[in-house]
């Protein structure tokens, strides 16, 4: 099972721990690859942070989205600043 999976059962209280198989810790690379130890609260807080990510990211692509939906010319279109409001 996969580690988001299995935190996704843990959010639902299908399993105890955000960990699979009785783990106190998992190793998880970064985007530079550079592997990490985390213990189960480290992987909590993380998918906590993944899912503010997420959240945010969607609701800067429901803004543009009603922002294209609404312009009635190119000039409107192109108005529309696509570069910033994103998460970070």
């Amino acid at each position: 099972m996969e580690l988001t999976q299995h935190i996704q059962e843990y959010r639902a209280e299908k399993v105890d721990s955000p960990l699979p198989n009785g783990k106190e810790k998992v190793k998880i690379p970064d985007a530079e690859g550079v592997k990490h130890e985390l213990d189960p609260d480290d992987v909590i807080e993380l998918s906590k942070l993944g899912a503010d990510f997420k959240d945010a990211a969607e609701d800067r692509y429901d803004e543009l989205l009603e922002a294209v939906m609404a312009a009635e010319t190119h000039g409107e279109l192109n108005a529309i600043d696509v570069d910033r409001g994103w998460p970070e």
